[in-house]
């Protein structure tokens, strides 16, 4: 029996739900180099793989994506404040729309009803090649994460581990 339309690969279904947000997002622009739709699908593409680094990740998978941005357009990009803003409005946007479809895993576990579950890991990694120097030298970087269970969706949180005398620890929820 012949096929009256065509089947979407499992990477299309599964980015189908961030389609057309970047556009969405009242602080989108152009940007022919690497477009907010391109910045969001690769940021979700880097998860998953075992690279070592940004630039391992460009090196091994950037030729199986349909615009791979070059070493410095995608490390420049990562710490712009209007990609972060694309960025959030489009977390929003599919977190609204998942909220309903969404229900707490844990609530079949009466022994847990009183309490609130997080799920904890942490690491710590060499500077990478860019990173700045501080009194001369270069940082080990530590990143903590806590995935709130209870929460729906799951609530993530990112605890920068540093903390100086005259400041106190950073939640800092990710966008």
């Amino acid at each position: 029996m012949p096929l009256t339309h065509p089947l979407a690969s499992v990477n299309d279904a599964f980015f189908q739900p961030q389609c057309g947000l970047a556009a969405a997002s009242q602080h989108t622009r152009s940007c022919p180099g690497f477009p907010d739709a391109n910045f969001l699908l690769l940021g979700v593409q880097r998860v998953p793989e075992l690279s070592a680094s940004g630039r391992a990740f460009l090196q091994e998978h950037g030729v199986r994506f349909e615009h791979t941005p070059g070493h410095c357009n995608y490390f420049a990009t990562l710490h712009r404040p209007r990609r972060r803003d694309v960025l959030r409005d489009t977390h929003r946007t599919l977190l609204a729309h998942a909220r309903p479809a969404l229900h707490d895993r844990l609530a079949g576990l009466p022994e847990l009803a009183g309490y609130e579950i997080f799920a904890t890991d942490g690491h710590w990694h060499q500077a990478a090649t860019q990173a700045a120097r501080h009194d001369g030298r270069k940082m080990a970087v530590g990143h903590f994460y806590s995935l709130k269970l209870r929460a729906i969706p799951p609530a993530a949180f990112r605890f920068d581990p540093f903390l100086l005398p005259d400041q106190v620890r950073r939640h800092e929820a990710p966008v």
